[in-house]
């Protein structure tokens, strides 16, 4: 997914239009909403040897607001509507599900511009809240319970400027998200266990995102 981003990335750069144009400048806001993707990149856990607890890709509508501080240096803050991930454990299929809400606060740079393209790159803290947790498949009957993360986040992303307000963008993040699972119940699996904790579930996802946004 991140190869396919960056390309595009590349492309729309070198189709820039060879004089350039400032389509915002300090004190500007920058308004987006489109389609996002939360693709976990990370080892999910190790419940036993050999079997392995992991989150799948979910989809949201995402919404972001930026301030430019100055021409080139912007804070942007991340909104979305609930990603929704089901949860797999090896041998067992998918045995849960969690809603989680991604809202993360980045410092950004904006390059350029290149004519309409204006890529920019930013770094910032991501709060992950985690609710709705169900159990289904092997662990129906279990209570599911998952700690909020707090981590670090990286992007990349460009704007394309198809009217002097206007314009197109896609984006990508990687967020550092890490979770502690507690299962608990009068029977989990089938094997009459009373809780069960997992720490450490590493989901360290790529967020992709592609939008309409309008500069004012």
């Amino acid at each position: 997914m991140q190869k396919i981003f960056l390309t595009a990335l590349a492309l729309c750069l070198l189709a820039g239009d060879v004089m350039a144009q400032q389509y915002r400048q300090a004190g500007d806001w920058i308004a987006r909403g489109g389609l996002g993707v939360v693709s976990p990149d990370g080892d999910g856990a190790t419940v036993a040897p050999g079997t392995d607890l992991d989150v799948d890709d979910g989809y949201a509508i995402t919404l972001t607001a930026a301030y430019m501080v100055t021409d080139h240096i912007a804070i942007e803050l991340l909104a979305s509507t609930p990603f929704n991930h089901d949860i797999d454990l090896d041998g067992a299929g998918t045995v849960g599900e969690t809603d989680q809400l991604p809202p993360t606060l980045s410092l950004q740079y904006h390059f350029g511009p290149f004519g309409r393209a204006q890529p920019y790159v930013g770094a910032g803290v991501n709060y992950t809240i985690f609710f709705n947790e169900n159990t289904k498949g092997a662990l129906d009957g279990a209570t599911l319970n998952l700690d909020d993360s707090i981590g670090l986040a990286g992007q990349i992303g460009l704007d394309w400027h198809f009217s002097n307000n206007w314009l197109a963008n896609i984006d990508l993040r990687y967020i550092s998200i890490e979770t502690d699972a507690e299962l608990g119940g009068q029977d989990i699996g089938g094997a009459g266990v009373g809780k069960l904790k997992i720490d450490d579930v590493e989901i360290d996802p790529w967020v992709a995102s592609i939008n309409v946004g309008y500069n004012f």
